[in-house]
């Protein structure tokens, strides 16, 4: 075999073992100001109203508007804001303007975010932490090792609150975010668009949930929302970003959900300063 094949070989390999490692997740982290630090010490946690999150707008997927935002340097701007990403929540604004949606933010940790020597993690992560975090000197943050026995704990005290009963909402889901390209993201984009226009998705306020869910109303509804709230543009893949969000069919004018746990003390480690990331161990984990 010749040393140009080989090279090639190898480097495939390395590719793969590397995607491979990316799927391994060994938890989340959730960067909070120190009010929000205090919160989850007190086991309260908090999802935000997306209204609150939306701001930059596009015309139709113009993609001379959308690279201008992007080329703004990362140090010089909100480069982790959802204002920041030009795509990011124009499905909601254009087309799904009667919904209101909650919605939390974490970044995930694979054993590719690991320092293989300190089993700490590595400096990669540290830096990209930082450009995410924005304002990191002012936050602290959470760990979460399980987030399945976190959700859970989370939704069992949800389901409990008045907010939700008798509402048209979708089920709190976690979900990863998918970062796209600006072709693909205006590609899937678009079709749901269509999918709401053709099928005349509107959600009138004398329609029951029965009569919703046997017209698959609902489905599609929620699918949009979900997309518009789990998507964005591959140039924020960065972030390593996951969403943990519950979305509604009617106007909610309240900008938190606060939900209360009581306690995280079997779900979640808290640590009142950034610095503490350099020094958060997965030496048992690994």
């Amino acid at each position: 075999m010749c040393k140009e094949n080989s090279e090639k070989e190898f480097n495939d390999n390395q590719t793969k073992l590397n995607n491979m490692l990316e799927t391994i997740t060994l938890g989340f982290i959730q960067f909070l100001p120190k009010d929000g630090i205090s919160n989850a010490k007190d086991g309260e946690f908090w999802l935000q109203n997306t209204d609150k999150l939306i701001g930059t707008k596009v015309n139709d997927y113009d993609h001379a508007e959308i690279e201008k935002i992007l080329s703004r340097k990362p140090n010089t701007c909100a480069y982790s804001s959802l204002r920041e990403d030009p795509l990011e929540g124009r499905l909601l604004r254009e087309h799904i303007k009667e919904s209101t949606n909650f919605m939390s933010c974490f970044t995930k940790i694979t054993i590719n975010d690991i320092d293989r020597q300190t089993f700490n993690l590595n400096d990669r992560f540290i830096e990209n932490a930082k450009i995410a975090g924005m304002n990191t000197n002012d936050k602290g943050f959470v760990f979460i090792p399980d987030m399945k026995e976190f959700y859970n704990t989370l939704n069992d005290s949800l389901q409990k609150m008045p907010l939700i009963q008798n509402r048209r909402h979708s089920d709190l889901y976690f979900r990863e975010v998918r970062y796209l390209n600006s072709e693909h993201y205006k590609e899937e984009a678009s079709k749901l668009e269509r999918e709401l226009g053709n099928k005349n998705i509107h959600l009138d306020a004398g329609l029951t949930i029965d009569q919703a869910n046997q017209d698959n109303v609902l489905n599609e509804y929620f699918k949009s929302l979900k997309f518009a709230v789990t998507t964005k543009l591959l140039t924020y893949s960065i972030q390593g970003e996951a969403r943990l969000a519950i979305n509604f069919t009617d106007s909610i004018k309240q900008d938190f959900i606060k939900i209360n746990c009581n306690s995280f003390s079997n779900t979640m480690n808290i640590f009142d300063n950034f610095s503490c990331l350099e020094r958060l161990s997965f030496k048992n984990q690994i």
